[in-house]
């Protein structure tokens, strides 16, 4: 947040949809260590972090000229970072799936088109989607990213048992969204054993 409150808040946008660099400059200088923690509890990789909050930045200065139609800048930064987060997830969650084991022998034994592996994605994606925030934020944290109760815990700072809950309840959901929108029942039993067992 700018220390100078509201007004200077308006200048800098105002200056900013001009066109001026300074000032974008000085907006980036203000909220980058902000944009960067928030990305991190979310992303872990550390190869996309920094690429994550240069897209955040890029965008807003890609679309400087309607900033200063924005009534609650911190509120739409923080929209801009979860969007960007989520979408990062899927596409963990995409690279995990497509480099399992059990996607390839699934593709050899039961060949698909490509826009067949693509609903199968978007299927485990959407069940996934469906999590309510804490749970999805467990459930990639464990399963995409690989991290331990005990990991997930300290980030999140939760009990290591409230971890196990989530995690348990976001299994549950999973299974249940996966086993009524699969088109086989062999697909649904190889999405629930790699993305709900263990």
């Amino acid at each position: 947040m700018l220390e100078n409150g509201h007004h200077n808040e308006k200048e800098l946008l105002t200056r900013i949809s001009m066109g001026d660099e300074g000032a974008f400059a000085q907006l980036v200088h203000i909220y980058e260590q902000l944009v960067r923690s928030f990305i991190k509890k979310h992303v872990q990789r550390s190869d996309w972090l920094e690429e994550i909050v240069d897209d955040v930045f890029l965008q807003l200065w890609q679309n400087r000229a309607a900033i200063t139609g924005i009534q609650d800048f911190n509120r739409y930064l923080f929209v801009l970072c979860r969007n960007k987060a989520i979408n990062a997830m899927k596409k963990e969650l995409r690279e995990i799936i497509r480099n399992r084991n059990w996607y390839q022998d699934y593709q050899a034994s039961q060949p698909v088109s490509h826009p067949d592996k693509e609903v199968h994605l978007a299927l485990l994606e959407n069940a996934v989607q469906t999590l309510s925030e804490r749970q999805r934020e467990v459930w990639v944290m464990s399963k995409v990213k690989g991290l331990t109760y005990e990991q997930i815990s300290n980030t999140l700072h939760i009990g290591k048992e409230t971890v196990k809950s989530h995690l348990q309840a976001a299994n549950h959901s999973i299974k249940s969204h996966v086993l009524k929108h699969a088109g086989s029942l062999l697909l649904a039993g190889m999405i629930i054993s790699v993305c709900c067992e263990g």
